[in-house]
């Protein structure tokens, strides 16, 4: 019940935009609705994968991954009315492969965190005119069952699941991948 009160309240603040009817600047209006909507579908995603592993383990987990988290997404991009996603430089699943926008961002993203830099969100306009969204996806303890060295369990899991998987080897703090929104 709060999961569906905390999207109404996000749709609220969507149409909303403020008093007068626009955002102060469309960067700082993308910005909020961006940083809402991204924590909304992380919220929904963990949830899930955290129930997962309580109700039946690391392979049900995996099992809930493969076939919800997409359909997660995509939910959440008909509920807000913008084209949500996932994706990362070293993908899981190819239906998650970055476009060109989303590879220039995690170039930029990739190179920041070499330099030691503080990973925000960007908002811009794309080629085509629309105002798209990242966030970084820092990699957490949590992530390295299955994202950090990963023991035979969860490689033959990956096998049956995710057979071109790429998404190993990482460490904490290191940026996994991104959320990127695209508004219509």
């Amino acid at each position: 019940m709060k999961r569906y009160i905390g999207v109404l309240m996000l749709f609220l603040l969507y149409q909303c935009r403020s008093d007068s009817g626009k955002a102060t600047s469309e960067v700082e209006y993308y910005s909020a609705l961006g940083d809402s909507i991204t924590k909304v579908a992380f919220q929904t995603l963990s949830g899930a994968l955290k129930s997962a592993l309580q109700q039946g383990g690391i392979e049900n987990a995996f099992a809930v991954c493969n076939r919800k988290a997409l359909r997660l997404t995509d939910s959440l991009s008909h509920v807000f009315h913008v084209k949500l996603k996932r994706t990362a430089h070293k993908i899981r699943n190819e239906a998650n492969a970055p476009d060109a926008w989303e590879k220039s961002v995690i170039q930029r993203y990739l190179a920041m965190q070499k330099e030691g830099k503080p990973l925000k969100p960007i908002v811009e306009k794309d080629q085509t005119g629309k105002w798209r969204y990242a966030k970084p996806i820092l990699v957490k303890p949590q992530c390295l069952m299955c994202h950090g060295e990963v023991s035979p369990q969860v490689k033959a899991l990956l096998a049956k699941y995710y057979p071109n998987d790429q998404a190993t080897g990482f460490t904490e703090g290191e940026l996994r991948g991104i959320w990127s929104i695209q508004f219509p």
